[in-house]
């Protein structure tokens, strides 16, 4: 039960953390359903990381875009993206709602640490491993996630140590 809890309290945790980049991005991944005023108002993102986005420009920059975006018809962040990114005078005009998007983008990547410990669990609890204890599966689970640490440990060193220590010295007379 024990790897099972720890799951449930990383799964928690990751939704905390799903809905605070959702709060401070809301502006940018619900620019449709914000009114101009709303937009105007949006300075979350500003807050978080005040030297990549200027808090003057950054407002109006939106709302401007959120016209823009409408007429291409660009209804996704990543669609958004493209627009901006395909045409550098786009990008100019709009260089920090650029800068905003590219933020909220990059930041689903390191997500992946979390998913791939998951898959990891997946490979490991398998039919022939029913009977591991929770204990054992979570040391297999670590060993497995961190496998780039272990190829580094020299573990000829380590058995000659345990040998040395465990075995059983004979007297001969």
């Amino acid at each position: 039960m024990r790897v099972i809890d720890c799951l449930q309290t990383a799964l928690a945790g990751r939704i905390t953390v799903y809905e605070d980049v959702h709060l401070r991005f809301k502006a940018v991944v619900d620019l449709f359903s914000l009114s101009d005023a709303e937009l105007k108002e949006a300075k979350t993102p500003v807050s978080h990381y005040p030297s990549n986005l200027d808090a003057n420009v950054y407002p109006d920059q939106l709302v401007q875009f959120v016209k823009f975006a409408k007429i291409k018809d660009c209804c996704s962040p990543s669609s958004q993206a493209k627009l901006l990114w395909c045409n550098t005078e786009i990008e100019q005009a709009f260089s920090n709602v650029s800068v905003a998007l590219r933020l909220f983008l990059c930041l689903m990547v390191t997500n992946c640490t979390g998913e791939r410990s998951f898959s990891k669990l997946s490979v490991i609890k398998n039919k022939l491993r029913t009977i591991l204890s929770n204990e054992r599966l979570q040391q297999l689970t670590l060993l497995s996630a961190e496998s780039e640490v272990m190829r580094d440990v020299a573990f000829e060193s380590n058995i000659q140590n345990f040998a040395d220590i465990k075995t059983r010295k004979r007297v001969i007379a």
